[in-house]
């Protein structure tokens, strides 16, 4: 599995080779998050579309509602994913309504904004010592015997991702690593670029995947600063 995996991640960085530096505009990208109608949409305006309410006006998410923090995430991963929601490739019933109701050119917008955004880090959520060596163990050793490659692999040795379309894991919100881990297990999400997340995550066990999901909530990428997020 990891010759296959270093073989697609050559093809995709060869696919992509422009989409780091996708085109949108910062401040059109700002009037979707908070609902305006801007006139580069595609589709009927609709003040329903609001991110704020579930991912903030700076990306910060939710830890609590298991909402991702979108601020600092490449562009073109935001775009593809929202790409796969207005199509149903994947699933979820609060964000496939919201990007139905958006044009190419504002998902590309709202991807650019979010992707601009550095915000600082809050504290990392608690836990134990047993549990973070758990989670460091799988993220860059991986499980051998059961071919469960290390995380560090495709996101980086320190979680950074890689860009455009590998995202970032450190110092996203645990519950919300967590809650994509179970879907890829249970077979309810199925877009990753590479195709193995799915044969990964079946093969973790509830614990493994709690403790890989924390550690990496712990983690902050590199050259950035903990700090609490502006209000």
């Amino acid at each position: 599995m990891r010759h296959r995996i270093a073989g697609t991640m050559l093809a995709l960085a060869a696919a992509a080779g422009n989409a780091a530096a996708m085109e949108g505009d910062v401040e059109r990208g700002r009037a979707v998050v908070v609902g305006a109608p801007p006139s580069a949409w595609e589709t009927r305006p609709n003040r329903d579309v609001s991110c704020l309410a579930c991912h903030g006006i700076l990306g910060a998410g939710d830890a609590g509602a298991a909402y991702p923090r979108l601020a600092g995430l490449a562009p073109f991963y935001m775009y593809k994913q929202l790409k796969d929601y207005a199509t149903g490739r994947r699933r979820n019933a609060l964000m496939e309504p919201i990007a139905r109701a958006l044009g190419d050119e504002a998902m590309r917008d709202v991807s650019v904004f979010y992707g601009a955004q550095d915000i600082g880090f809050g504290p990392p959520p608690p836990a134990s010592p047993e549990l973070l060596a758990a989670g460091r163990a799988i993220a860059r050793d991986g499980i051998p015997e059961r071919g469960v490659q290390p995380c560090a692999v495709c996101h980086g040795a320190q979680g950074e991702g890689i860009p455009p379309a590998l995202p970032a894991l450190a110092g996203q919100h645990a519950s919300y690593l967590e809650d994509q881990l179970l879907q890829w297990k249970r077979g309810q999400r199925d877009n990753d670029p590479l195709g193995s997340m799915a044969a990964i995550a079946e093969r973790l066990t509830a614990d493994e995947v709690r403790a890989v999901s924390v550690w990496y909530a712990t983690q902050r990428p590199p050259d950035t600063v903990s700090s609490a997020p502006p209000p």
